[in-house]
């Protein structure tokens, strides 16, 4: 499979959007599906905070961002025949090598988001204990 590059993937989005018919609101009974790598980047980490605050970051984040039946999607960060094995992920992990972090909730951040994220056994747990917080909020 080839990527596309960005030029190719915006006309792509502006011939999509011509095809589809622009809604004012809504259909009932809808559903919002997000990457779960979006959330882990969009979400700044508080400075000299613990993982549990991280986590708590992203869950007020998504409480003030979206409804309440969004699906967060946290896949692929771990297998060979992984989507996420995209250009763009390569050469974020290209500019910052990080060490597997063990951690808790109450230990203080050791790294810089970015650096923290190169590495994909830290993404997996993090997202582990993200999770059980997002199932705790009923997320």
């Amino acid at each position: 499979m080839t990527s596309l590059s960005e030029k190719q993937t915006s006309a792509l989005g502006l011939l999509l959007k011509s095809k589809v018919e622009s809604m004012s609101s809504l259909p009932e009974n809808s559903r919002f599906i997000v990457d779960g790598g979006y959330l882990l980047r969009a979400v700044t980490w508080p400075v000299k905070s613990t993982y549990g605050v991280v986590c708590e970051a992203c869950v007020s984040y998504t409480l003030e961002h979206f409804v309440l039946n969004t699906l967060f999607v946290f896949d692929g960060y771990m297998s060979k025949q992984s989507t996420k094995e995209e250009v763009k992920q390569k050469k974020r992990a290209s500019l910052a090598v990080s060490r597997d972090i063990l951690f808790d909730e109450n230990m203080e951040t050791m790294t810089t988001q970015d650096v923290f994220l190169a590495n994909g056994l830290n993404k997996m747990r993090l997202t582990a204990v993200l999770s059980n917080k997002f199932s705790i909020c009923s997320i």
